[in-house]
């Protein structure tokens, strides 16, 4: 196991090495960016699930109400032809 002593950036100053301040501010960036890329396509893909499940709840309320319906309907015909 390798160990880093405790003083490993008391040597580095950023007044005197400013393109490894422009490649920290760069990778801060790209690493910010990438993330929220994946944020987005992990909510993408939890919110077509939800859109998947509310659809199919709409199509079996449709249905349930068709039935329902034809239920009624079929009962009115059945008194009204006993009349």
């Amino acid at each position: 196991m390798i160990f880093i002593g405790e003083n490993l950036f008391t040597g580095w100053s950023p007044k005197d090495n400013k393109t490894m301040i422009i490649l920290m501010i760069i990778f801060s960036i790209v690493i910010v960016i990438y993330l929220m890329n994946l944020l987005i396509g992990l909510l993408n893909m939890t919110i077509e699930a939800d859109m998947d499940r509310a659809s199919y709840l709409s199509q079996k309320a449709e249905v349930s109400k068709n039935t329902i319906t034809m239920i009624f309907q079929d009962i009115s015909l059945i008194i009204l032809t006993k009349l």
